[in-house]
């Protein structure tokens, strides 16, 4: 019979879905964890402050590299890494004047097969693939 390993609560968040982000990565770092009370609060958002909100688990001796990880975490040094690796993924900008001010728009296309799937009486997951600039007006496909 193997014991069961001891754990500890690093973290615990109001809601659910923090604590699955934070969750995610620790394991995406190796770090096993276990989620307690998400089902709870999930079903009465009310009882989460009551319950000591979603809490993260972690075993004992991976505990100090767990807390680490969150607090990088919180203070945004994973998405700084990512911008560092990919460009700004946060904000789409415009590719002539690089403005922020961009508007998405359905293109006739998308149109034309959301309303044709709608009479077949199915549904098209139609996306607004055409931006447009509000700065300069360019236009161009996603």
């Amino acid at each position: 019979m193997t014991s069961t390993p001891k754990l500890v609560t690093v973290s615990s968040y109001i809601n659910a879905w923090d604590a699955r982000i934070a969750s995610g990565r620790l394991e995406a770092e190796g770090i096993p964890t276990i989620i307690v009370d998400e089902n709870y609060i999930l079903q009465n958002w009310a009882i989460s402050q009551a319950l000591g909100g979603v809490k993260i688990q972690v075993p004992v001796d991976r505990a100090d590299e767990a807390k680490k990880i969150i607090a990088a975490l919180g203070k945004d040094e994973f998405a700084q890494i990512l911008d560092a690796e990919m460009g700004n993924t946060a904000i789409p900008s415009c590719p002539k004047c690089a403005s922020h001010d961009i508007k998405a728009r359905f293109s006739f296309r998308s149109w034309m097969l959301m309303l044709g799937t709608l009479i077949a009486g199915a549904g098209y997951p139609a996306r607004r693939n055409l931006q447009k600039c509000q700065e300069c007006g360019y236009e161009w496909r996603e």
